[in-house]
């Protein structure tokens, strides 16, 4: 087969796209060359277009057309007290299509410590002059719960303290008043977040929601039981993505069936492939979403441990 340069610099660029391998950039290419005129030329003209007329607002890293300005933070009409702080423009996009948030938004384009993103790159500067010109009262960070996210997230807290702004999490923003147990963290880390530390059996007879986060030793096996589930007063949501042996399956199935709890979400089990007798009771009509151990598989996740083996490996050879 003649190899065509054209083609191949353009299989490299659009298998560095997200998702796409150099098996899916061929079928793409082959694709456009077939409808030229229906597909090929106007995605040629439409990206020239692109790179031409939009770019990232230098203030609030949003996208905005060179021609009118940003929309985000020059042009908007509604006056806002609140500046909502994502990562990336998909981040942006998410919230607004959910259409439970109303304010400013604040694009960093990246985290700290990430491996394409340097901290001066970021614009957290822009953010702290934002929320003094602009008479910003609360900022709410959203950023993800990776380390560099969290890292992001705390550094940004930090940077805003001179500010006299509120900093709000993501979830407390839209109501949620967040809880914890957590007998080894501080009271005044735990403040410094607008979480409230309580102990075990209240949270149980409080909480809408309960996320699990914890280490499976012999003080946490078989944590959440039928003794647990008899504390809940408000029928939670039960989520687990730490250790599946923390949660007793069989009481879990006993606390859904009579009402107790209104649905759960797991991530991992008590045995690995999942036990026949558990699965056998799950039905395409219960509140529940079962995952098979992935919630921590991100692209974060996966840039994190093949860095590992790529240091680890060149330390093995290099002695």
């Amino acid at each position: 087969m003649q190899k065509i340069n054209e083609i191949e610099v353009l299989v490299k660029l659009i298998s560095r796209l997200p998702g796409l391998g150099p098996k899916s950039a061929k079928r793409i290419i082959l694709k456009l060359i077939n409808k030229r005129d229906e597909l090929l030329k106007p995605i040629t003209n439409s990206l020239a277009q692109l790179y031409k007329n939009v770019s990232r607002c230098h203030s609030c890293g949003s996208l905005k057309s060179n021609s009118i300005g940003c929309n985000n933070c020059e042009n908007n009409k509604n006056k806002f007290n609140k500046i909502c702080v994502v990562e990336n423009i998909a981040d942006q996009w998410s919230i607004e299509n959910s259409s439970i948030y109303q304010g400013y938004f604040h694009i960093l384009g990246g985290t700290i410590s990430s491996s394409e993103q340097r901290k001066e790159d970021l614009l957290i500067n822009s953010l702290v002059e934002r929320a003094k010109k602009d008479d910003i009262e609360e900022v709410i960070i959203a950023t993800s719960a990776t380390v560099e996210g969290q890292t992001t997230a705390y550094y940004i807290q930090d940077s805003l303290k001179e500010t006299n702004v509120k900093v709000s999490k993501l979830a407390q923003v839209f109501g949620a008043q967040v809880i914890a147990y957590d007998p080894f963290v501080p009271e005044i880390e735990a403040s410094e977040n607008n979480v409230s530390l309580i102990d075990q059996e209240e949270l149980f007879g409080l909480s809408d929601v309960i996320s699990i986060h914890l280490p499976l030793t012999d003080q946490t096996r078989n944590l959440i039981n039928a003794n647990s589930f008899n504390l809940m007063k408000c029928s939670p949501i039960i989520i687990n993505s730490s250790r599946g042996s923390i949660v007793n399956e069989g009481d879990l199935l006993d606390a859904y069936n009579e009402k107790i709890i209104s649905g759960f979400a797991l991530d991992v089990y008590g045995s690995e492939p999942v036990n026949e007798d558990f699965y056998k009771h799950i039905s395409n009509s219960m509140n529940c979403i079962l995952t098979p151990h992935t919630s921590g598989v991100t692209t974060e996740s996966n840039v994190r441990v093949s860095q590992f083996i790529a240091e680890k490996t060149i330390n093995f050879l290099t002695g």
